[in-house]
């Protein structure tokens, strides 16, 4: 008994030191011509087993700053313009941390303080996103485009290898100096958890946004399915394309959401919290007054009315005698506006003003990224 005993003691150690093993994928080839570049770097990834990704990883600059990790369960194919509305999904802000100093042939990489655990399929193909604060360090190495471990492969060619400011990088071919921390699954057996569901608790209609679970069972094997529905109760409605633990939606009224998740090495099913998103109106198109007396007081009022964009073309007049107003006001893009959905401000003669105390912007009116907005004096 005394052999037996000590023997399952090590083949138990042995098999949770296969579940629990950690590996970590670095691609790392050599600068050549890239440089750093200010803002982010993005990629291709891919696995040919059913794996749970960690961290990411990457070479930044020195100096304290902050990443921010994107995600897209399609793959990229040409400049990505990271966005929520293009599929994308967020997957968290680091803690300010510092970079390290990368030399010029040997960058420094290193582990992205974000926990992920983003589980990946055999044969998934995901768009990743790593911004930074300061500067990323990309190559230009593009005669090896492919980097991969056997299981793993970062794809940096020119179909998807951008870097750049902001969330709409354009320098290309360039990429990454980094990699990957993950798990292989062990295969699913029993009942799965499917986890907890969330989402925002309010969207403007059209509005594409993210659902996802937490707290569910991690494992090869496993499926999942987002079904919706108005009531609490059902009756449900699957999805169609939703089948991640992460997955970008739009709606038009107040919806319910589940994740149900299946085990197909059992066949058997859990289903996840219910999660509940209301629904704010577009404004309805029509013809609308700005003034003391009017539908809106003054124009900010008007243009806080379409932050859930716009049902059809607008026209705000404004009442005779009603000003001057002193506003100065930001006008973003406008869901739904279109040449055919204009939105137009007539100003019957009044004037907008902007008292500036020379520490700011001087604007009045401002459009960031607006189009289809006439302004009639």
């Amino acid at each position: 008994m005394k052999k037996l005993y000590y023997f399952n003691l090590a083949l138990m150690f042995l098999i949770t030191q296969s579940v629990m093993a950690q590996t970590t994928f670095d691609n790392v080839p050599p600068l050549s011509g890239g440089g750093n570049t200010l803002g982010g770097v993005s990629f291709n990834f891919t696995t040919n087993q059913s794996i749970t990704i960690q961290n990411l990883r990457c070479a930044f600059s020195t100096g304290t700053g902050t990443a921010n990790i994107w995600y897209n369960p399609q793959k990229i194919n040409g400049a990505p313009n990271v966005s929520t509305g293009n599929g994308w999904v967020n997957l968290g802000t680091s803690a300010p941390f510092a970079g390290l100093s990368p030399a010029s042939t040997s960058p420094v990489v290193q582990t992205i303080p974000i926990p992920l655990s983003l589980i990946m399929q055999p044969q998934d193909t995901f768009g990743i996103f790593i911004q930074w604060t300061g500067n990323v360090y990309p190559t230009t190495n593009t005669s090896i485009p492919t980097f991969t471990d056997g299981t793993v492969t970062i794809i940096a060619d020119a179909s998807c290898a951008f870097t750049g400011p902001g969330t709409t990088p354009t320098f290309n071919p360039r990429q990454i100096n980094g990699g990957v921390i993950y798990n292989l699954n062990t295969p699913c057996s029993g009942t799965p958890t499917a986890g907890i569901a969330s989402a925002p608790t309010n969207v403007c209609a059209n509005q594409q946004f993210n659902v996802s679970v937490s707290g569910q069972s991690i494992g090869s094997g496993l499926t999942y399915q987002w079904l919706s529905s108005p009531t609490a109760t059902g009756p449900w409605t699957p999805i169609t394309g939703a089948t991640s633990i992460n997955e970008t939606v739009s709606q038009t009224v107040d919806t319910y959401y589940v994740c149900e998740v299946t085990c197909t090495n059992s066949s058997l099913v859990d289903t996840s919290t219910v999660v509940f998103v209301q629904t704010s109106p577009n404004l309805p198109a029509g013809i609308y007054t700005i003034g003391a007396l009017g539908n809106y007081p003054n124009f900010t009022a008007a243009v806080s009315a379409m932050s859930c964009g716009i049902a059809g073309p607008i026209t705000f007049n404004v009442l005779p005698g009603s000003g001057p107003y002193n506003e100065q006001i930001t006008i973003p893009q406008i869901i739904n506006s279109s040449a055919t959905n204009t939105i137009t401000f007539n100003g019957n003669g009044e004037t907008i003003t902007y008292a500036s105390t020379g520490t700011g912007d001087n604007f009045i009116i401002r459009l960031d990224g607006a189009d289809h907005i006439t302004f009639d004096s």
